[in-house]
C-alpha cells in the first residue's frame, strides 16, 4: 500500500542534537540546567534525555519516557495531521461485558475527497472519544473537528460531527460548507445491514431537508475516504469502491 510518510520536523530537534554532545544534564536530574531541553522549554526532570525531535513548542510531560510526538507540521493539502492517541474512557452508558472498567478507545481520524456543485477539495476530520456506550462492546462517542482544503489551504469546517454508527459501525461525518449541510455516508450495505468499506458518498441538505441524495445505490455523489493510521500516515486516495457482499441492491 502506498503510504504518505509522517513528516516530523522541529527546530527543537536541531538545537537538541547540536547540544547533546555537551549536555549539562546527562543524568536528567537537573531540569533547570539541561542544555538540550532548554531549547524546547522542557521544564520537567527527565528519566531520559530529550535529544530527539519534539514537535510541540513546549514539552508538557513532567517526566519523559519518550518524546511528545503527537502532531506534525502543516503539509499535504495544508492540513496538520495528528498521530491518533488512545484514551482510557469510562463509559457513562451500559455495563457488563467488561464495560464497568475504563475502555481503551483510539482517536478516529479521516481524510476524504470532496466534490459537489463545481466545488472540489479535501476533508480532514478528527474524532476524539469522550464517552462510550457498552452493548456487546464499547461504542465510542466522539467529539469532532474538521477542515476543508482546496488542495493548498485548509480552513475550519463548521458544525462537524462524527457518528460511530452503532454496533454495526455504519459511520457518518456531517459538516456545514457553503450554506449546505453534507453527510459523508455509505451507498452499500452487506449482510445484516453492515457497511463493508469506508464512507464513499455524500448526502446534501439545505435547511434540514435533503436536496440531493448521492448515497443511493446509484452512488451519484462519490467520494473517497481513508483513515489516518497509527503513525499519522494514510493510504492513497484511490476509489476502490464495490458493492458489499449481500447487498440486496
Amino acid at each position: 500500500m502506498t503510504r504518505v510518510p509522517l513528516l516530523l520536523f522541529s527546530l527543537g530537534a536541531v538545537l537538541a542534537l547540536a547540544a547533546c554532545g555537551n549536555d549539562n544534564n546527562e543524568t536528567g536530574t537537573n531540569p533547570t540546567n539541561d542544555t538540550a531541553d532548554s531549547a524546547i522549554l522542557d521544564t520537567g526532570d527527565d528519566t531520559v534525555e530529550d535529544v530527539t525531535a519534539d514537535t510541540l513548542p513546549q514539552d508538557t510531560t513532567a517526566t519523559d519516557t519518550a518524546e511528545d510526538v503527537t502532531q506534525t507540521q502543516p503539509g499535504e493539502y495544508g492540513f496538520t495531521y495528528r498521530v491518533p492517541q488512545t484514551h482510557a474512557i469510562k463509559c457513562s452508558q451500559g455495563g457488563g461485558f467488561g464495560g464497568d472498567e475504563p475502555q481503551n478507545l483510539t482517536d478516529t481520524d479521516w481524510l476524504c475527497t470532496f466534490a459537489h456543485g463545481g466545488n472540489s477539495g479535501y476533508l480532514y476530520v478528527q474524532g476524539t472519544p469522550v464517552d462510550c456506550k457498552v452493548t456487546m462492546g464499547a461504542i465510542p462517542v466522539l467529539e469532532a473537528q474538521g477542515w476543508f482544503s482546496d488542495g493548498t489551504t485548509a480552513t475550519p469546517l463548521a458544525k462537524v460531527a462524527y457518528d460511530w454508527g452503532g454496533g454495526h459501525h455504519n459511520d457518518a461525518i456531517t459538516f456545514d460548507l457553503n450554506s449546505s449541510t453534507y453527510k459523508a455516508y455509505h451507498s452499500s450495505f452487506g449482510w445484516g445491514w453492515r457497511a463493508c468499506q469506508p464512507m464513499d458518498c455524500l448526502v446534501v441538505s439545505l435547511n434540514g431537508a435533503v436536496v440531493e441524495d448521492g448515497c443511493t445505490t446509484a452512488r451519484t455523489l462519490p467520494i473517497v475516504c481513508v483513515p489516518i493510521e497509527a503513525d499519522g500516515g494514510h493510504g492513497p486516495l484511490v476509489d476502490t469502491f464495490k458493492k458489499c457482499a449481500g447487498d440486496p441492491n
